[in-house]
């Protein structure tokens, strides 16, 4: 006679308690080299659970950076793919760029690209870790590519797929990270350093550029304005440097909201051009 065995659900529901227990356990289990307490794994854990993933993978994918959340690569495209609503399929992926296009119900929402000269305009990669000898640009170019267009792409066209919080790759916010997309374990400076300003704050000719700054909360300026940028305009990079007149964003001499302002202008010109454009070729609309 055959035993059989009941399958014991799990629970996905912790209490603070239990949570804070687990964090305890986890963070001197000694397997998570980045995790230095247990108040930092509970951190994770919660941050995770608000974005929908369990504790292991919040600990190896969910970072705390410039008090910001950030999150891997490999975990955005698994919410992706595991969220019913969409989906992904890499249309290009190489040295020198990666595309994706992002579906929802079946529909092509729109594609995500991101290439290596967006990455060197944007200064991602070339972050400073303490005995780092090559940027991730050199060493990893196909994963951070990847992650950037991943990482556009979710806040552009399915944003929802993380209960509406904003996402950000640990490169985004300057960290450097192994080929796997892990965070290597380091204390991250960006050239020059981030001092505290505000918008308004206008760019000298000596001062520190206002994108490497921070604000008066202590987050950093740069995740900021291209969240902005992607999820309020709805820009690409390379229509941001058009709106702009500018090949780089510290080739841009006035403040944020300076450039804001440009940036608004331009579209709403775009829109109306786009509109003359349409009535002129159907007159009858």
């Amino acid at each position: 006679m055959t035993e059989e065995r009941a399958l014991v659900p799990v629970r996905n529901e912790m209490t603070l308690k239990e949570t804070m227990t687990l964090g305890e356990t986890l963070a001197t289990s000694g397997f998570f080299s980045d995790t230095k307490s247990a108040a930092q794994a509970v951190v994770k854990i919660l941050a995770g659970k608000e974005l929908g993933f369990g504790p292991i993978a919040s600990m190896t994918g969910i970072n705390i950076i410039k008090n910001q959340v950030a999150v891997g690569g490999n975990l955005m495209a698994a919410a992706v793919k595991g969220d019913p609503r969409y989906d992904y399929r890499v249309v290009k992926l190489s040295d020198e760029c990666c595309e994706l296009a992002f579906y929802g119900g079946g529909t092509e929402l729109g594609r995500s690209m991101f290439t290596l000269q967006d990455a060197e305009r944007a200064e991602i990669g070339r972050m400073v870790a303490p005995g780092a000898s090559r940027n991730m640009l050199t060493r990893f170019p196909r994963n951070m590519l990847f992650n950037r267009a991943m990482s556009n792409g979710v806040r552009w066209y399915c944003p929802d797929a993380f209960n509406g919080n904003a996402v950000y790759t640990p490169e985004e916010l300057g960290a450097e990270v192994d080929d796997d997309g892990h965070v290597i374990e380091a204390e991250y400076t960006t050239t020059p350093t981030p001092v505290v300003t505000t918008e308004s704050d206008g760019n000298g000719s000596n001062s520190v550029h206002w994108i490497d700054k921070v604000d008066k909360h202590g987050k950093p300026i740069r995740p900021q304005f291209w969240a902005w940028a992607g999820q309020t305009m709805s820009l690409k990079n390379e229509q941001v440097y058009e709106a702009l007149g500018i090949e780089h964003i510290h080739d841009f001499t006035g403040s944020m909201q300076d450039a804001k302002t440009k940036i608004e202008e331009w579209v709403s010109t775009q829109t109306k051009e786009g509109e003359a454009q349409q009535a002129a070729e159907d007159p009858h609309s």
